[in-house]
């Protein structure tokens, strides 16, 4: 059952068991200290006592156990001669693993386990010079090269042994050791497949250009474009007509180019952080078509350089002087102004130069039309103004006490808190109730303060009042105390009140006077 005198691996095993009183079941390691097994009944001899039992006489069907169907005696020995049946197909004899002198052939797999070499690899079998070998692989893996050594580092040499590239796996990095001449026109490297692909390629008095190529697509990612030769620059943007290192007409409002910050969030999910877009603005065609620069984050634009050379933020579109109410943000203009919008209510800031007549420097609006307030100046003084045109009101009287409620206000002398200086003023509370409009806040007034948190739980901001922060996606805000919230005076308001208790004093004098001299003369 086995070829030669002294086989590598035996095909041969004798396992030796002494029995106990009654014993029949027989498994496990016997006195070879060898557990035993066996694939086939058909391949094993049991004696007792040196007498070899027929098949009727035991049982052996489980692989590891052989039964007798008489119990044994104390002391019988029983022993269980195991052989391996196996087949021969292919053979070579030779010593010390020797070799083969003709074709080897393999219609399996075929594992080698040592270090392979071969003075030549020509894998279609044609030797001639400038053939096109190649190696083909099935299998879903592809072509699996492991390195020797400490880093198991793959090196790929030319024809002069000298290193080309390297693939250091101890540092995942691959590189070119060689240079990879791109000077010709047609030179390029190709990642990817028919479907899609990405090409690095030089391009004939243009430069280098990063182009990606699908089953419906043919566009630049980037190109270093050098002009015909003059100053280089980085375009990012498609292509135009497929053709590499030149870019494309887009219809108005089209996008000609992109930058996208993306990343992981806690649970492993894309999310887009920020983009720089760059929109084609007008209708008309041509490389100087003016277009509009945009920044976003989380898909929403938030400030944007307009082919005019507006700077807008938040607000991306309309005229400073015809803001909706919806309008929120703020821009600065191309002939200086400052322009706010906070939902219902715009103002700008005029930045020009004071020449001649009067000047809006700053404007209050309600809906984008109606002016409440302006700071203005005629190049002599500044003027803070509150509208106060008659088609604005109504129910207008003139008939009221000054004087009695003149007399209820307070002025004082104090210092602020922290400070040495004494000044004249009021304290607000004490106005509320007698010119109510002067006062802004409430006596005692406070409000709620709290820390806003990202999703992943960092905190984005402390000690903040829910309606002065507005919450981004994800965000959140939870209270954490309480702040006080200050009134204030608007002393300006004062002065009809003042006015009219004025005029009204001045009466009393003129009439007191009058009756002095009427007495004087009587």
């Amino acid at each position: 059952m086995y070829i030669g005198t002294q086989p590598y691996q035996g095909f041969r095993a004798r396992h030796t068991y002494t029995a106990t009183a009654g014993q029949t079941s027989f498994s496990g390691a016997g006195a070879e200290n060898v557990t035993l097994t066996y694939s086939d009944e058909m391949y094993i001899d049991v004696y007792q006592n040196g007498v070899k039992l027929s098949p009727a006489d035991y049982t052996a069907t489980s692989g590891t156990t052989v039964v007798l169907a008489t119990g044994a005696t104390v002391n019988d020995i029983v022993e269980v001669v195991k052989y391996d049946a196996f087949s021969v197909a292919d053979t070579v004899s030779a010593k010390d693993g020797g070799g083969f002198g003709g074709d080897v052939s393999s219609s399996g797999t075929l594992d080698v386990t040592g270090v392979a070499t071969a003075a030549t690899f020509e894998p279609d079998g044609d030797t001639a010079a400038g053939d096109n070998a190649a190696i083909g692989f099935t299998s879903t893996e592809g072509l699996i090269l492991t390195g020797q050594g400490s880093t198991a580092d793959v090196t790929i040499k030319n024809d002069a042994d000298a290193t080309v590239m390297q693939i250091l796996t101890g540092t995942d990095d691959v590189v070119f050791t060689d240079d990879i001449d791109l000077n010709s026109d047609s030179a390029k490297i190709t990642f990817g497949g028919s479907s899609e692909t990405i090409i690095l390629e030089h391009v004939a008095d243009t430069g280098l250009n990063l182009q990606g190529s699908g089953t419906n697509t043919n566009f630049s990612l980037l190109a270093f474009h050098t002009s015909n030769g003059t100053v280089p620059d980085l375009r990012l943007g498609k292509s135009s007509n497929n053709t590499v290192g030149t870019f494309a007409e887009t219809a108005s409002g089209e996008a000609l180019g992109q930058i996208r910050f993306t990343g992981q969030d806690s649970n492993n999910a894309t999310r887009e952080g920020a983009m720089i877009s760059v929109d084609q603005s007008a209708s008309s065609t041509g490389s100087t078509v003016p277009s509009d620069m945009k920044f976003s984050t989380t898909g929403t634009e938030r400030y944007r350089i307009d082919s005019s050379g507006n700077h807008r933020w938040q607000h991306t579109s309309g005229d400073p002087s015809s803001f909706s109410s919806s309008a929120i943000g703020f821009q600065i203009t191309t002939t200086g102004q400052f322009v706010t919008a906070t939902t219902g209510n715009t103002g700008y800031v005029n930045r020009t130069n004071y020449s001649s007549g009067t000047i809006y420097y700053n404007v209050f609006l309600i809906n984008g039309s109606s002016t409440v307030g302006s700071i203005t100046y005629n190049g002599s003084a500044t003027a803070f103004n509150t509208s106060s045109d008659y088609r604005l009101k109504e129910s207008v009287t003139y008939d009221f006490d000054a004087t009695s409620r003149l007399k209820q206000l307070k002025p004082s002398r104090f210092n602020f808190i922290g400070k040495s200086e004494t000044v004249d003023g009021f304290l607000a509370h004490e106005v509320s109730s007698i010119v109510p409009e002067a006062i802004t806040g409430a006596k005692d007034g406070t409000e709620d303060i709290g820390t806003v948190k990202a999703e992943d739980g960092t905190i984005v901001h402390t000690d903040i009042a829910e309606d002065k922060f507005p919450l981004e996606e994800n965000q959140t805000w939870t209270k954490t105390g309480t702040q006080p919230v200050y009134q204030q005076i608007d002393q300006s308001k004062l002065v009809p009140l003042l006015t009219k208790a004025l005029q009204e004093q001045q009466a009393t004098i003129e009439a007191l006077t009058a009756r002095i001299t009427a007495l004087e003369s009587a």
